[in-house]
């Protein structure tokens, strides 16, 4: 059996690393965001409502763009990179515009990105470089999380996990690394091999044998040219851009352009799981093309099951479960905020059952 951990910036927040888009943009000097027309537009909320009431993007839905809006006026760090990868395709509505006398080209808005881009790597690095584990707490680590992490769900969600557990002694783990960080992989490198010239290791416990799989880095490292920017074409204004600009702009044009067949395995992974684990993800609309392929994994079996770890700080000093009426509210919040991806009304609620969410897991690779 196949369990899938898709794993985001919550990983490296959970390791304290200061690693949210408010972190980063906190950093840029004065200067650059005078200079630079991203930062510039991101720090001066005239401009991105300009943008956002300008353009007539077709995947940003009212209560998308509102949370966007009010997260950049509020500048909290419950902004995450999905609503600022949001924001890069709103920007676009601006390119060639005079908007108060400031007028940014094609190429000008391109030469910005890989600007921030440029920062955003050396800021990562900065952060995460001295990032590492011994292999005790490594092995540690990742066996307490594979017998617990479905153990903080709600009691008829954590029984299906287990049942369908007990039928297997092998498991096969698999990582979809949505992070341009290594983290995750100083995690769990001793298991498979220091030089990952083995690709998966075994380790046992509580009488299953795990085969642990290398991580998959969807959206490349920092080294190898880490992707940011939108879902598809509908996401931002491409009549100013050639086609080199969009393979930049759009995240998965980006991964068809180096021709390394990423995309399809981490699809092939997603068809062949019988349990997916997202960890520390917005469920952004810049990430659209992957929820859609989860949500018809789902379809696919009624015996397949995601699990979505939220963070809440309204639960960060009590039990969930103590407050029945928000517990489940958020539980279904949660559960709509991945539906909404998903295009069938009529899938919604049966998916709803295959779809259990868990609240600030204490398991997942905690050292």
């Amino acid at each position: 059996m196949r369990i899938t951990f898709i794993v985001g910036n919550g990983f490296d927040l959970q390791n304290n690393f200061k690693t949210t888009f408010e972190n980063f943009f906190n950093t840029i000097s004065k200067e650059k965001k005078e200079k630079n027309y991203i930062y510039k537009a991101y720090n001066d909320t005239n401009i991105l409502k300009n943008a956002l009431h300008k353009g007539n993007l077709k995947d940003n839905g009212d209560s998308e763009l509102n949370r966007v809006e009010s997260g950049m006026n509020e500048k909290s760090e419950e902004v995450n990179w999905s609503d600022f990868e949001k924001c890069l395709g709103i920007l676009t509505n601006l390119v060639n515009e005079d908007i108060n006398n400031s007028t940014i080209t094609a190429s000008g808005f391109i030469t910005d990105l890989r600007e921030l881009k440029s920062d955003f790597k050396n800021y990562l690095e900065e952060q995460t470089n001295e990032f590492s584990v011994s292999q005790e707490n490594q092995k540690k680590a990742t066996a307490t999380t594979l017998s617990s992490f479905y153990k903080n769900l709600a009691e008829n969600h954590r029984k299906k996990i287990i049942e369908l557990i007990k039928l297997y002694n092998n498991l096969d783990i698999h990582f979809i690394n949505f992070n341009y960080t290594q983290t995750l992989n100083a995690m769990i490198k001793s298991l498979i091999g220091t030089n990952w010239k083995i690709s998966s290791g075994i380790i046992k416990h509580d009488y299953k044998y795990y085969k642990i799989n290398a991580p998959i880095n969807i959206h490349r490292t920092l080294k190898t040219g880490s992707f940011l920017g939108v879902n598809d074409i509908s996401q931002l204004n491409p009549e100013p851009f050639d086609k080199l600009s969009l393979n930049t702009l759009i995240k998965p044009d980006s991964n068809i352009g180096y021709n390394d067949n990423l995309a399809l395995k981490t699809e092939n992974i997603i068809k062949k799981s019988s349990i997916i684990y997202i960890f520390g993800m917005s469920l952004g609309a810049t990430d659209k093309v992957w929820w859609q392929k989860i949500g018809d994994w789902l379809k696919s079996s009624k015996t397949n099951y995601l699990i979505i770890n939220s963070y809440e700080l309204k639960f960060k000093a009590q039990n969930p479960q103590e407050d029945p009426y928000l517990y489940f509210s958020l539980i279904k919040d949660k559960q709509d905020e991945f539906l909404r991806h998903v295009i069938s009304k009529n899938d919604i609620e049966y998916l709803r059952n295959q779809i259990f969410i868990s609240f600030n897991n204490p398991y997942f690779f905690t050292i």
